[in-house]
């Protein structure tokens, strides 16, 4: 096996047993950098295809947004923003474009006035339907030529990468 400097940290990791699974080496150098690229590469290029073929002018965070308003019914921004990972604010600066879209409206809690619900709008559950077929579509074509065996391969490690990820974020409790 190549040495490199993550040798060390395996050997640290595996003393403290936080390597599992079989894990014997971590990615070399030159493996992590392809692995940053390509996988930025993906994302910034998927959201690049999604705005040139969308018939609106929703992102795909935006879009998340809506998809779970419209699934789930009225939330509150906090519960949109755990649910998908942002802070609040980035809730917030996301709705605000679908407010302007009229694809979503805030209503205030009657009961406590700070409270802050986000709702969906007919025009809002229109474009999810519409734009939920073409998704589809367009991401059949992202795994053109990629087997079903190696598409269930590639969604077992990206949950299993994101479930390992969730518990590095986990903060320590006091």
């Amino acid at each position: 096996m190549e040495y490199s400097p993550w040798s060390e940290a395996l050997t640290e990791c595996n003393k403290q047993g936080e390597v599992r699974n079989g894990v014997d080496r971590l990615p070399t150098k030159n493996e992590l950098y392809q692995l940053q690229i390509k996988f930025r590469t993906i994302v910034r290029r998927i959201n690049k295809l999604w705005m040139e073929e969308m018939d609106h002018d929703v992102n795909p965070t935006q879009f998340s947004v809506l998809e779970q308003l419209s699934q789930q019914g009225s939330l509150k921004v906090t519960e949109v923003a755990k649910s998908l990972r942002l802070t609040a604010g980035a809730v917030t600066g996301i709705t605000d474009k679908l407010i302007e879209l009229g694809m979503v409206v805030r209503r205030r809690d009657d009961a406590d006035r700070r409270t802050v619900y986000l709702d969906i709008t007919d025009a809002g559950h229109k474009l999810v339907e519409e734009t939920q077929v073409h998704r589809q579509e367009l991401f059949a074509r992202f795994f053109t030529n990629v087997s079903e065996e190696d598409f269930k391969v590639y969604v077992a490690v990206s949950g299993q990468i994101m479930n390992n990820i969730e518990q590095l974020m986990i903060p320590e409790e006091e």
